[in-house]
């Protein structure tokens, strides 16, 4: 009897064991999956940013390369017309 009750007492015990060693693995796992999943959000966010500011960049470049156009443009406009009125002038 007394052995009966150690046998069944230690399957108890093995049972309650292995039910917590299962119970900590998946909680491991789902703690790995958790920061997997942080990590893989936070890459994204970080790869958009750098998009965007790229494209802020390139925009910025394509503005100031058009105005500086427009101002060499312009410079050339108002030095043609000078020339113009110099010849009007001097015939």
């Amino acid at each position: 009897m007394i052995i009966k009750l150690v046998i069944t007492k230690l399957i108890i015990m093995i049972k309650l064991i292995i039910t917590e060693l299962i119970m900590m693995i998946k909680l491991i796992i789902t703690k790995l999956i958790m920061m997997i999943k942080l990590v893989i959000t936070k890459l994204i966010m970080m790869i958009k940013l750098v998009i965007t500011k790229l494209i802020i960049m390139i925009k910025l470049i394509i503005t100031k390369l058009i105005i500086t156009k427009l101002i060499i443009m312009i410079k050339l406009i108002i030095t043609e017309l000078i020339m113009m009125i110099k010849l009007i002038i001097t015939k």
